[in-house]
């Protein structure tokens, strides 16, 4: 028998836009050199979220200017 526990979805809070920053940025405490990250490419610029960011709010929504660099 299962039974529910844990988060429901209104309890994860989804990313709204966040900052992206270069991997070489080092005044960003949550990027570690060996640390997993999941990876995607929009509009020929690459992009990875760092998987101990992904634990915690499951989901990142990112919106981006056609053509427009996602680093800022």
């Amino acid at each position: 028998m299962f039974v529910p526990g844990g988060a429901s979805r209104a309890d994860i809070v989804a990313l709204l836009d966040p900052p992206l920053v270069s991997p070489l940025d080092t005044s960003v405490q949550f990027l570690t050199r060996n640390g997993r990250v999941i990876g995607f490419e929009v509009n020929g610029q690459y992009v990875a979220v760092p998987h101990n960011i992904l634990w915690r709010h499951e989901s990142v929504n990112l919106e981006f200017a056609g053509g427009a660099s996602p680093l800022r």
